[in-house]
């Protein structure tokens, strides 16, 4: 939130009583706000004019959203990035721990959503012998990018085999971080809808931008 620079000269008494009633009226909105939940969050959540950018961030914007999911299907959501750039239909991803492989379907799950390969999709990983989905094992940390389908589901267009990262940047077993378009947006409430997640923001989420 901006602060309203205040300077009172010794000579002009009725300035001063002025502007002094002016902040006055200036805490009690906030205080007032702040009761009704209303407030601007503090930290990253507050652009650098005090702007909140959940209140411009509109319905298809492509974002990157990382945390980890709750009990109650939500996620946490530690960083939202506002991304800028040319995206395709299949520029959406999803990274997370494979948590079901169900070799009938050539589906796997990722935060609980199901993926499915196809012959057409591509393998990438420092192992060689990770070229198709019989090599897909439930706990493997993966990168899937390809097209989300709604109600959940995914169609891969790549996998990438990242479970050599984890030595050295641990993965919770239940975050996940995916590109995707916002689906819905709460400022009120501080939740934004992407790929089925619903993420909760606090004010300790890192907001950021990035062109891609």
């Amino acid at each position: 939130m901006t602060r309203a620079g205040f300077q009172t000269g010794g000579r002009d008494r009725l300035r001063a009583g002025r502007l002094g009633g002016r902040a006055a009226l200036l805490a009690l909105a906030l205080l007032l706000a702040l009761s009704a939940g209303r407030a601007a969050p503090a930290g990253a959540q507050a652009g650098r004019n005090g702007a909140d950018p959940l209140a411009t961030l509109k319905v298809g914007r492509w974002i990157r959203l990382d945390g980890p999911l709750q009990t109650d299907s939500t996620a946490l959501c530690e960083e939202l990035w506002l991304l800028t750039g040319d995206f395709l239909d299949d520029d959406w991803s999803l990274r997370g721990l494979v948590t079901a492989v169900d070799t009938s379907k050539k589906e796997i799950v990722i935060g609980g959503i199901h993926i499915q390969v196809t012959g057409d999709t591509g393998f990438d990983s420092p192992k060689k012998s990770f070229q198709s989905f019989s090599d897909l094992r439930a706990g493997s940390l993966l990168e899937v990018e390809g097209a989300y389908l709604k109600n959940r589901r995914f169609l891969a267009g790549e996998v990438d085999d990242e479970s050599d990262d984890v030595p050295r940047t641990p993965w919770a077993k239940n975050r996940v971080r995916i590109v995707a378009k916002v689906e819905r947006v709460d400022a009120r409430k501080r939740l934004v809808t992407a790929m089925g997640f619903v993420f909760q923001l606090t004010d300790r989420t890192r907001i950021r931008s990035a062109i891609e």
